[in-house]
């Protein structure tokens, strides 16, 4: 039997994103980003065989995110590019801890995969997905991937994807 190489962990659906109300939740649906990057730091700081963390999909929620700050209003698809990557600035900026665990967890040489789901397929949006490698700190070093396209992730015999690519009511025609 050959020694363990990596660990790998994979977590879904974290839809980081909308802005919450005084007192209340709001638009947001993941409400305990605290620990969740609590989480990811310990993944970051474990000893032992490398660790691969794969997001399968809706890692951001961009349909939480209102059009403008002035706007009631919610878009099923934020574009140009400029207006996907305002919103993943503002995203990004809320959920700060869970990107600084994030790039903490690159910066120990581990390595990261994300997948976009169904409520973040601005990033296949080539400048988002940019972006989003740079809040993540993700440089030329970094082991770090995404899959686009709504394409599946294979690790060895397991097959990786977000729910959406057999769902007809999610389904994302790229």
């Amino acid at each position: 039997m050959s020694p363990i190489t990596r660990v790998i962990y994979v977590i879904s659906d974290l839809h980081l994103g909308g802005e919450a109300e005084p007192g209340k939740r709001g638009f947001r649906i993941c409400t305990r980003e605290g620990d969740l990057a609590a989480f990811i730091s310990s993944l970051a700081g474990s000893q032992g065989p490398a660790v691969e963390l794969v997001i399968n999909g809706d890692v951001v929620d961009f349909l939480a995110e209102r059009v403008s700050e002035r706007s009631p209003y919610w878009s099923a698809f934020h574009y140009p590019e400029q207006r996907a990557m305002d919103r993943l600035d503002c995203i990004v900026k809320r959920s700060s801890l869970v990107f600084q665990a994030l790039t903490g967890f690159l910066a120990k040489g581990n390595r990261l995969v994300v997948l976009p789901g169904n409520h973040d397929i601005e990033l296949n949006l080539p400048a988002v997905r940019r972006r989003f490698r740079e809040h993540v700190g993700a440089g030329a070093a970094a082991d770090f991937e995404f899959i686009t396209q709504g394409e599946a992730y294979r690790v060895g015999d397991v097959l990786i994807e977000h729910g959406n690519r057999v769902d007809e009511m999610n389904f994302v025609d790229y």
